[in-house]
């Protein structure tokens, strides 16, 4: 991966938070630190989404793996790519072709 690609700032998303029986509450309030990244936008789709439609848009995302270890990054967070605001969640996270050098993060945005 080259440096030079990394030119967006991914900000981690956490939920801390739960409710009364232990289920996580769905705000992701806090952050859990930023690492540099690639974005790159793979097109959208019209979808059904709770009770009407919803545009969803599917990005790709790629870091060092180091940085995604660093702020132990899992598909339960958030990510929000600045500048933009865009808020992401993560689909699933690979780690491209077992080298521990580029994480791949397929993640995708709803757009109500």
């Amino acid at each position: 991966m080259n440096p030079g690609t990394l030119q967006w700032t991914a900000t981690v998303k956490r939920e801390t938070s739960f409710d009364n029986l232990g289920r996580r509450d769905g705000d992701f309030s806090t952050s859990a630190g930023t690492f540099r990244c690639s974005v790159e936008d793979r097109g959208a789709s019209e979808t059904e989404w709770g009770d009407g439609t919803a545009v969803v848009r599917n990005y790709e995302v790629r870091a060092r793996w180091e940085s995604i270890q660093a702020h132990s990054l899992t598909e339960v967070d958030r990510l929000l790519i600045t500048p933009g605001n865009i808020l992401l969640r993560i689909s699933g996270i690979t780690n491209s072709g077992l080298a521990d050098r580029e994480a791949v993060i397929d993640c995708v945005e709803v757009q109500l």
